[in-house]
């Protein structure tokens, strides 16, 4: 799975996660200061969508902000 080793690979506080509850499951929204983790980050998701695509809804901005966390 593309970014799997490198996500893998990250010490606590690299990537922040947020969950909330939707209608119909769960919302996840993932944080990070590093370009890096945040390319990998998108790599791993798309290749999720690409493999679960009936059951994944792709919501994430590829040129968001990245915050301090």
């Amino acid at each position: 799975m593309p970014g799997l080793a490198e996500l893998r690979a990250t010490k606590s506080g690299q990537i922040a996660i947020d969950y909330k509850d939707v209608k119909g499951g769960a919302a996840l929204s993932y944080k990070t200061i590093a370009p890096s983790l945040a390319i990998t980050l998108h790599k791993w998701f798309d290749a999720q969508l690409a493999d679960h695509d009936k059951d994944a809804m792709q919501d994430h901005d590829h040129h968001g902000e990245m915050k301090k966390l």
